[in-house]
C-alpha cells in the first residue's frame, strides 16, 4: 500500500515523472465544456443549465508511438504491438519498493501541466484510498491550484445519494485542475451508488463525459488490470497502472526500476483487458 514504508526519493519521483510526460508530449490536452441534468439536486444556474468542464485529447500518433517506444522497458515492443497498445489506452509504472503517493502526485502534476483539468486515482482497497488521501493532503503546498477530493462513504453520516452526487458534480463543475481520489469499491459493482441510475444516467456516466486521465494504485500487476478494467466505466482519456509488483509484462510500460530483477510475465495471460 501506499501508507508502507518506502524510498521517499524525490529523484526517483521526478524520474517517473519525466518517463509518462516523455511518453505523453505527443498529446494535446485542452478543457472541454459540456452540461450536466440537473435533476440529481444541484443547484440550477442563471440560464437553467450547469455547465462541467472534462478532458478532451488529441493524439499525434507517429509521435506517440515513436515516444513510447523510446522508453527502455518497450524496446523490444513490435510496432504493432505499441500500436495496440495504445489502443487499449492503459499504461503500466512498476514502481517497486519505491513511494506509490509520491509518484503518482508528481504524475499527477505533470498531466496537468500538460493540459488535463480532471484525474480520477482508484485505489483497490479503502486502506489505500485513505493513505493516498491522507499523502495528497500532507502534499498539498506542492499541487498548486488543484484540489483534490476523497470520495467516500464514512465520511459522512447517513450516506445519501444527495451528498455522492454533490462530490460528483463539485468535480465536474470545477474549472480548476481536480483530482478525485475513490477506492475500487465505489464504482466495480453494478449496485454501487455511482452506477445506480437516477434519471438518465448515473453518476459514473456523468464522470465519463469529462474523460479523466485514471491513476491506479495496487500492490499487484494483476489488481491493477482489473481495477483499470472496471475504471473504464468513466471512459478515461487513458489510465496509468502504478503498481509494487514489477515482471515483464505483456503491456505499454513507461517506467520499471532499473536496479530491480524482475519477474516475467507467463506465456499465457490469464486476465486481459477488454478495451
Amino acid at each position: 500500500m501506499a501508507g508502507k514504508q518506502r524510498r521517499r526519493t524525490g529523484d526517483l519521483a521526478l524520474k517517473i515523472r519525466d518517463a509518462v510526460g516523455s511518453v505523453f508530449s505527443s498529446v494535446s490536452f485542452t478543457a472541454a465544456e459540456f452540461t450536466l441534468p440537473s435533476e440529481k439536486g444541484a443547484q440550477l444556474s442563471m440560464t437553467g443549465e450547469i455547465s462541467a468542464i472534462g478532458n478532451r485529447m488529441d493524439c499525434d500518433r507517429s509521435a506517440f508511438v515513436k515516444a513510447l517506444k523510446s522508453c527502455p522497458a518497450m524496446k523490444k515492443a513490435t510496432g504493432e504491438d505499441l500500436n495496440r497498445y495504445i489502443d487499449s489506452g492503459c499504461y503500466a509504472v512498476l514502481c517497486g519498493e519505491n513511494d506509490r503517493s509520491i509518484a503518482m502526485a508528481g504524475v499527477a502534476l505533470e498531466f496537468v501541466r500538460l493540459g488535463a483539468v480532471k484525474i480520477v486515482i482508484a485505489a483497490d482497497t479503502p486502506a489505500e484510498r485513505d493513505n493516498l488521501a491522507r499523502a495528497f493532503e500532507t502534499m498539498h503546498g506542492g499541487m498548486g491550484d488543484i484540489r483534490v477530493t476523497l470520495y467516500s462513504h464514512e465520511n459522512y453520516d447517513g450516506w445519501t445519494e444527495n451528498k455522492a452526487a454533490t462530490i460528483v458534480y463539485d468535480f465536474l463543475e470545477s474549472a480548476s485542475p481536480e483530482i478525485l481520489i475513490i477506492g475500487r469499491d465505489s464504482f466495480s459493482r453494478r449496485t454501487n451508488l455511482l452506477n445506480q441510475k437516477n434519471g438518465e444516467e448515473s453518476l459514473a456516466a456523468l464522470i465519463s463525459r469529462a474523460h479523466p486521465v485514471v491513476l491506479t494504485s495496487t500492490q499487484t500487476i494483476r489488481g491493477g488490470r482489473t481495477i483499470a478494467k472496471n475504471a473504464q466505466a468513466f471512459d478515461p482519456a487513458a489510465v496509468i497502472m502504478f503498481t509494487e509488483e514489477v515482471k515483464h509484462i505483456r503491456s505499454a510500460v513507461i517506467y520499471m526500476p532499473a536496479e530491480v530483477s524482475v519477474k516475467h510475465e507467463a506465456t499465457v495471460v490469464q486476465e486481459q483487458l477488454g478495451f
